[in-house]
């Protein structure tokens, strides 16, 4: 038998189409596919006749009102906050110590900084999560498309531009990305498939001589009405979209098929590329909030919220429809030949008549209605651990700064298990950007790379410039000081330290907006502006010395330097330390005391100065 992967083209296309249609009946019988579609329609407002943007009517006269208090949506953007609300940091190895190396460390993390902010890969690691917080499994893909960068010279052949390429990231839905549900992990993988929707027109004009099969193809209304959500359910109303799905199928290097495989098809007769994969790994960085044992695809704490958004949707129509039917007043009286109801329809406010009339009050909610509702959004709460000081929600409760910091993180710390998985995917697309500007950046290209003090600059670079770095690793900073509770915690205990608050607006600034920068910054930039002065040295330059460093504190952090013992055996960095810790030694000796009093910067500690006629008064006895 030979191994699938392995056959020739249009037996593989066959062999694929045959597994993307076994994903997807697996989808529909194992009932994950029902599911998805009614969390996706919950978290979008609508579920069945309870709508969150109006009020719905039903029955058989239209007496009943439905409506949709939507905290399931509520619970999983908290969720999102919580696993964004702070950015970790990227840390690059290379693969030695020496100076060439660490410079290429430096420019390696302002490349991943650039992709993250300009090439949208956070931002399609946040719709990734969502996705995985909706439906089980979020993907993220970081490819390298040629098709993108500037214009650097034209095929000879053809005569067409070529471009220099560029990263391209996307994020999919587990309805886009096929795998070998066999597995019983997710990370197992030996191969994946990734569905893109591409405009035939423009396919047709990149592939000519396919060009009449691909502008012919029609979608599969059918299918879509099946395996597509909202908007992008296309039942032909006039639309007539262009786009069409493109299969592309990755294989892994290994034993079977040692240069891998990589074969893009859009149908079993059309096929687009075939050839070895040409990345080190197979793309598609996996977002699963919790692992589902035995299983490969994940599991989302957002599914055990839908029954009970299902009794808070019944207990809110149960409370519109009442007070609603029931708000006019009904006044109730016993028989009586004396009272004239048609009086009381013209507003008398004298009413003459046997039996008093009664107002009979038939809105009014029970006691065990409210008591229901609030134990509904507890379980919800307490189910997603977003509790109610996350939310923004003290009850009425007079709470302090490190009690409502305590309830946050724990909020945090229940939901690890989602900020492990972003801060995992925030990892693998860091060794992405790394790994495919290494392997196709040939050309240089500009970028806006953050530098020292966090100053953004345009550098050129190219793949040759990172070739040292081997591997990226992702720092989570502490949950506590993430939150807004966390961050009047440490103000307090900035404002006990004489001389940490010099101006009220700092302590403005962390009140409106929860920032601590006003209050951290100036140390924060000085310990920059040294730390710049020590990547200079690595580098091979000696930075200047001026007469208002604190030269103790330049001094004892530039010894920092030679923490690692790799760095004591470079004796360049040696000569040039020694060379700047010369210039400090003079600056400070030579600035007058009172600049260095003014300037807070300790007396130089020399030799002190000599008493009047205290001086060698010629030769003194053998």
């Amino acid at each position: 038998m030979e191994y699938f992967a392995a056959l020739p083209a249009e037996q593989l296309a066959a062999e694929l189409q045959s597994k993307i249609d076994a994903y997807y009946q697996w989808l529909l019988t194992s009932g994950r596919l029902s599911r998805w579609r009614i969390a996706y329609d919950t978290y979008y407002g609508q579920r069945g006749q309870h709508n969150s943007s109006y009020v719905t009517a039903g029955g058989d006269k239209g007496e009943l009102s439905f409506l949709m208090s939507n905290e399931y949506r509520n619970l999983l953007q908290h969720l999102l906050v919580l696993a964004f609300q702070s950015r970790p940091s990227i840390e690059t190895v290379a693969i030695n110590r020496d100076s060439t190396s660490k410079a290429q460390s430096y420019l390696a993390k302002g490349i991943i900084e650039y992709y993250r902010r300009d090439g949208k890969v956070d931002d399609n690691t946040l719709q990734g999560t969502e996705i995985a917080l909706i439906m089980d499994v979020g993907w993220v893909f970081n490819e390298w498309d040629t098709m993108l960068g500037q214009e650097i010279a034209s095929d000879p052949e053809t005569g067409e531009l070529v471009r220099q390429g560029d990263l391209s990231s996307r994020a999919r839905t587990p309805l886009d990305v096929v795998i070998d549900i066999t597995k019983p992990q997710g990370n197992q993988r030996d191969w994946i498939m990734v569905k893109d929707p591409k405009n035939k027109f423009d396919l047709a004009a990149q592939y000519p001589e396919l060009g009449e099969d691909l502008t012919s193809i029609q979608r599969d209304h059918t299918r879509d009405a099946i395996y597509r959500f909202g908007d992008q359910m296309d039942f032909d109303m006039g639309m007539n979209s262009p786009d069409v799905d493109v299969w592309t199928f990755f294989h892994r290097r290994s034993p079977a098929l040692p240069e891998g495989r990589m074969f893009q098809f859009v149908t079993p007769k059309l096929h687009l590329f075939d050839g070895p994969i040409p990345y080190r790994k197979l793309p598609g960085n996996r977002i699963c909030p919790t692992e589902q044992i035995l299983s490969a695809l994940g599991y989302s704490n957002g599914n055990d919220l839908l029954g009970l958004q299902d009794v808070m949707d019944a207990l809110i129509s149960s409370a519109v429809t009442n007070m609603t039917a029931a708000s006019g007043n009904t006044i109730w009286t016993k028989p009586s030949p004396n009272f004239d109801y048609e009086e009381i329809a013209k507003g008398m406010s004298l009413i003459e008549a046997d039996e008093k009339p009664e107002v009979l009050i038939m809105n009014r909610l029970p006691p065990e209605w409210l008591a229901l509702a609030n134990f509904v959004i507890g379980r919800l709460e307490a189910i997603s651990g977003i509790n109610s000081v996350a939310r923004g929600n003290l009850g009425g409760k007079d709470l302090s700064g490190t009690a409502m910091a305590l309830l946050q993180s724990m909020a945090i710390q229940f939901n690890n298990g989602l900020i492990r998985a972003v801060n995992r995917a925030i990892e693998e697309s860091g060794n992405d950007i790394i790994q495919l500007t290494q392997d196709f950046a040939s050309e240089p290209r500009l970028g806006m790379i953050v530098g020292a003090q966090n100053r953004y600059m345009m550098k050129k670079y190219a793949g040759k410039d990172v070739a040292q770095i081997q591997r990226v690793y992702c720092r989570q900073s502490n949950p506590m000081k993430d939150t807004t509770a966390g961050k009047m915690q440490l103000l307090d205990k900035y404002m006990s330290v004489p001389g940490m608050i010099t101006d009220p607006s700092q302590i403005t600034e962390v009140l409106e907006t929860g920032s601590l920068d006003s209050t951290t910054d100036p140390g924060r930039n000085i310990l920059l502006s040294i730390d710049e002065e020590n990547e200079a040295l690595m580098r091979g330059e000696v930075p200047p010395v001026v007469f208002t460093d604190n030269h103790p504190q330049h001094l004892s952090r530039h010894g920092k330097i030679f923490a690692s013992p790799e760095d004591r055996q470079d004796p360049g960095l040696i000569q040039r330390s020694r060379a700047h810790f010369d210039q400090h030694m003079q600056a400070w000796r030579e600035t007058p005391p009172d600049i260095l009093a003014a300037l807070g910067i300790p007396p130089y500690p020399g030799p002190p100065p000599m008493p009047p006629g205290a001086g060698p008064q010629g030769p003194g006895p053998g």
